[in-house]
Protein backbone atom coordinates (compact mmCIF):
# COMPACT_ATOMS: atom_id res chain seq x y z
CA UNK A 1 0.00 0.00 0.00
CA UNK A 2 1.24 3.30 -0.91
CA UNK A 3 1.66 6.43 1.44
CA UNK A 4 -1.18 8.75 -0.01
CA UNK A 5 -3.52 5.56 0.03
CA UNK A 6 -5.21 4.43 3.20
CA UNK A 7 -7.40 1.13 4.30
CA UNK A 8 -10.89 1.97 5.08
CA UNK A 9 -11.71 -0.12 7.72
CA UNK A 10 -15.68 0.18 9.07
CA UNK A 11 -16.42 1.88 12.16
CA UNK A 12 -17.38 -0.07 14.53
CA UNK A 13 -19.57 0.79 17.56
CA UNK A 14 -20.32 -0.65 20.90
CA UNK A 15 -23.55 -0.77 22.00
CA UNK A 16 -24.94 -1.15 25.26
CA UNK A 17 -25.81 -4.76 25.42
CA UNK A 18 -22.09 -5.45 24.47
CA UNK A 19 -22.93 -6.19 20.71
CA UNK A 20 -20.39 -4.42 18.46
CA UNK A 21 -21.58 -3.63 15.08
CA UNK A 22 -20.30 -1.50 12.18
CA UNK A 23 -21.72 2.24 12.51
CA UNK A 24 -23.24 1.72 8.51
CA UNK A 25 -25.50 -1.54 9.70
CA UNK A 26 -26.50 0.48 12.56
CA UNK A 27 -27.75 3.61 10.18
CA UNK A 28 -29.48 1.31 8.48
CA UNK A 29 -31.45 -0.10 11.29
CA UNK A 30 -32.28 3.25 12.77
CA UNK A 31 -33.34 4.27 9.03
CA UNK A 32 -35.73 1.45 9.20
CA UNK A 33 -36.92 2.31 12.79
CA UNK A 34 -37.48 5.93 11.49
CA UNK A 35 -39.42 5.24 8.63
CA UNK A 36 -41.68 2.17 9.78
CA UNK A 37 -41.95 2.85 13.24
CA UNK A 38 -42.98 -0.40 15.44
CA UNK A 39 -44.01 -2.24 12.05
CA UNK A 40 -40.39 -3.67 11.47
CA UNK A 41 -37.65 -5.03 13.62
CA UNK A 42 -34.24 -6.20 12.59
CA UNK A 43 -33.01 -9.40 13.88
CA UNK A 44 -29.49 -10.57 13.64
CA UNK A 45 -29.12 -14.46 13.52
CA UNK A 46 -25.90 -15.82 15.57
CA UNK A 47 -23.76 -17.72 13.11
CA UNK A 48 -23.19 -20.47 15.22
CA UNK A 49 -26.92 -20.85 15.86
CA UNK A 50 -28.25 -20.93 12.04
CA UNK A 51 -29.69 -24.50 11.47
CA UNK A 52 -29.00 -24.10 7.30
CA UNK A 53 -26.20 -23.42 5.66
CA UNK A 54 -27.68 -20.63 3.21
CA UNK A 55 -29.61 -18.93 5.77
CA UNK A 56 -28.73 -15.37 5.85
CA UNK A 57 -27.84 -13.36 9.10
CA UNK A 58 -29.77 -11.00 9.32
CA UNK A 59 -33.36 -10.95 8.87
CA UNK A 60 -36.41 -8.55 8.86
CA UNK A 61 -39.98 -8.99 10.73
CA UNK A 62 -42.89 -7.69 10.48
CA UNK A 63 -44.32 -7.14 14.02
CA UNK A 64 -47.67 -8.10 14.66
CA UNK A 65 -50.24 -5.49 14.69
CA UNK A 66 -53.27 -7.65 15.25
CA UNK A 67 -52.21 -8.78 19.12
CA UNK A 68 -50.46 -12.24 17.69
CA UNK A 69 -47.27 -13.70 19.39
CA UNK A 70 -45.88 -13.90 16.10
CA UNK A 71 -43.81 -12.14 13.67
CA UNK A 72 -43.96 -12.86 10.40
CA UNK A 73 -40.10 -12.83 8.05
CA UNK A 74 -40.28 -10.59 5.37
CA UNK A 75 -36.39 -10.41 3.99
CA UNK A 76 -33.55 -11.97 5.25
CA UNK A 77 -29.96 -10.28 3.90
CA UNK A 78 -26.68 -11.11 4.10
CA UNK A 79 -25.77 -7.32 4.30
CA UNK A 80 -27.88 -4.58 5.91
CA UNK A 81 -26.86 -1.67 3.36
CA UNK A 82 -29.03 0.50 1.01
CA UNK A 83 -31.06 -2.06 -0.83
CA UNK A 84 -32.63 -3.18 1.78
CA UNK A 85 -34.42 0.03 2.69
CA UNK A 86 -35.05 0.03 -1.49
CA UNK A 87 -36.75 -3.55 -1.07
CA UNK A 88 -38.49 -2.59 1.91
CA UNK A 89 -39.79 0.30 0.19
CA UNK A 90 -40.93 -1.56 -2.77
CA UNK A 91 -42.71 -4.29 -0.63
CA UNK A 92 -44.63 -1.85 1.51
CA UNK A 93 -48.00 -0.65 -0.45
CA UNK A 94 -48.25 1.96 2.84
CA UNK A 95 -45.34 3.47 1.51
CA UNK A 96 -45.63 3.14 -2.42
CA UNK A 97 -48.87 4.41 -3.53
CA UNK A 98 -49.84 1.64 -5.97
CA UNK A 99 -52.31 4.03 -8.03
CA UNK A 100 -49.96 6.54 -8.17
CA UNK A 101 -47.80 4.78 -10.14
CA UNK A 102 -49.93 2.34 -12.13
CA UNK A 103 -51.52 5.86 -13.23
CA UNK A 104 -48.58 7.46 -14.21
CA UNK A 105 -47.47 4.05 -16.11
CA UNK A 106 -51.40 4.53 -18.27
CA UNK A 107 -50.40 8.33 -18.75
CA UNK A 108 -46.78 7.81 -20.02
CA UNK A 109 -48.52 4.60 -22.75
CA UNK A 110 -51.20 7.40 -23.75
CA UNK A 111 -48.76 10.12 -24.37
CA UNK A 112 -46.58 7.17 -26.37
CA UNK A 113 -49.39 6.22 -28.26
CA UNK A 114 -50.82 9.55 -28.99
CA UNK A 115 -47.32 10.49 -30.54
CA UNK A 116 -46.72 7.30 -32.55
CA UNK A 117 -50.51 8.70 -33.81
CA UNK A 118 -49.19 11.55 -34.89
CA UNK A 119 -45.61 10.28 -36.53
CA UNK A 120 -47.97 8.11 -38.50
CA UNK A 121 -50.18 11.22 -39.68
CA UNK A 122 -47.08 13.33 -40.30
CA UNK A 123 -45.48 10.74 -42.75
CA UNK A 124 -49.14 10.07 -44.10
CA UNK A 125 -49.45 13.75 -45.01
CA UNK A 126 -45.54 13.94 -46.21
CA UNK A 127 -46.20 11.18 -48.59
CA UNK A 128 -49.56 12.73 -49.83
CA UNK A 129 -48.15 15.91 -50.41
CA UNK A 130 -45.68 14.43 -52.18
CA UNK A 131 -48.10 12.35 -54.64
CA UNK A 132 -49.59 15.84 -55.25
CA UNK A 133 -46.07 17.88 -55.56
CA UNK A 134 -45.20 15.35 -58.33
CA UNK A 135 -45.56 16.32 -61.79
CA UNK A 136 -44.91 12.17 -62.18
CA UNK A 137 -47.80 10.39 -64.02
CA UNK A 138 -47.12 7.45 -61.41
CA UNK A 139 -45.02 7.34 -58.10
CA UNK A 140 -43.87 4.76 -56.04
CA UNK A 141 -43.45 4.54 -52.37
CA UNK A 142 -42.90 2.16 -49.50
CA UNK A 143 -45.50 1.80 -46.42
CA UNK A 144 -44.98 -0.07 -43.70
CA UNK A 145 -42.77 -2.48 -45.62
CA UNK A 146 -45.70 -2.62 -48.83
CA UNK A 147 -44.34 -1.22 -52.43
CA UNK A 148 -47.19 1.41 -53.73
CA UNK A 149 -47.66 2.39 -56.89
CA UNK A 150 -49.59 5.37 -57.52
CA UNK A 151 -50.77 5.81 -61.21
CA UNK A 152 -52.66 9.51 -61.90
CA UNK A 153 -54.14 8.94 -64.97
CA UNK A 154 -56.59 11.61 -64.54
CA UNK A 155 -59.23 8.93 -62.11
CA UNK A 156 -56.57 9.09 -59.37
CA UNK A 157 -55.86 5.40 -59.75
CA UNK A 158 -54.36 3.84 -56.57
CA UNK A 159 -52.85 0.44 -56.62
CA UNK A 160 -50.60 -1.80 -54.00
CA UNK A 161 -48.11 -4.15 -55.69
Amino acid sequence: MSAGESRSEPELIALDNGVIVERDTLGVIMEINQKWPGQFRVQYLDPDMIVGVTEAPYQIVEQSQRGEHRDHIVLQVWSLDSSVIKKLEAMDTNYVDIEAVIEETNRKAARRERREYEDRMQDAHEKAAAVIKSNKDSYRLEDEGVDITIRTSGDHDVRRN
